[in-house]
């Protein structure tokens, strides 16, 4: 809202300071998506982690995904022990 007033005050629609908000909003999503893919090819459980988790806003975790029958699903991580 407060680049709208800034982009009227200028007389122009695209002024720096929004044209740099958005290669860095584009930035910042396109690491987002290569290290994710990254961090699949080099973990095999990283794809069920990321099924349960949020990539940019810290949400609570959601359950694992599970089969009809009840039981975690068969690319779902297996813990054991520790916290």
């Amino acid at each position: 809202m407060i680049a709208g007033f800034g982009a009227i005050a200028a007389g122009t629609r695209l002024h720096a300071g929004v044209l740099g908000a958005v290669v860095l909003t584009l930035l910042f999503a396109g690491s987002i998506a290569f290290t994710e893919s990254t961090s699949v090819s080099r973990h095999p459980g990283h794809l069920a982690y990321r099924r349960g988790i949020s990539a940019l806003v810290p949400w609570p975790t959601r359950r694992p995904a599970t089969s009809p029958k009840g039981t975690p699903a068969a690319d779902a991580p297996v813990r054991t022990g520790g916290p």
